[in-house]
């Protein structure tokens, strides 16, 4: 009785771990719109920890803007930008996006408060791309990513 016990402990044990692994591995099958909706959620929670890893999670390794800054410069820029910092603040007002096969482009006002004050208030478009990323430095997944951002005036349009 007691091999019969372990032997069902054994299959229940096997049928969790693989449910949990299904659940792990399996693709993103949210919208488009909502993966991107929820990686600048994201963004702005890591922005809001302090953590500029969190931040470049959705940046591309090819980024570029209009400000001649790559990847490499913009992680640069926004850790000197948390380091001084005691109190960061990021939010942003709803993003309206726009998918197209396998580019999107999203459109929402980001405002950045240090120490209290308005040091960032303008329309951040960014366009972003499907690229092949690797889930847990394994599995292979593609996922959103911002090749290529610009800017414009505050939310009075200056």
């Amino acid at each position: 009785m007691q091999t019969k016990s372990k032997l069902i402990l054994w299959a229940v044990a096997i049928i969790v771990l693989a449910l949990i692994a299904m659940k792990l591995l399996a693709p993103n099958s949210a919208p488009d719109t909502v993966q991107i909706q929820d990686q600048l959620a994201d963004a702005v929670a890591a922005a809001n920890n302090k953590d500029a890893s969190g931040v470049m999670a959705i940046i591309a390794s090819d980024y570029s803007d209009s400000d001649s800054n790559n990847s490499w410069r913009l992680n640069v820029m926004i850790r000197r930008g948390m380091e001084n910092v005691d109190n960061l603040s990021a939010s942003i007002s709803p993003a309206a996006i726009v998918v197209n096969g396998d580019t999107a482009q999203s459109k929402c006002y980001v405002t950045i408060r240090a120490d209290g004050q308005i040091v960032y208030n303008q329309l951040m478009v960014l366009t972003w791309q499907k690229e092949m990323t690797h889930r847990y430095l394994i599995f292979p997944e593609e996922t959103w990513q911002v090749i290529s951002s610009s800017y414009s005036g505050g939310l009075d349009g200056s």
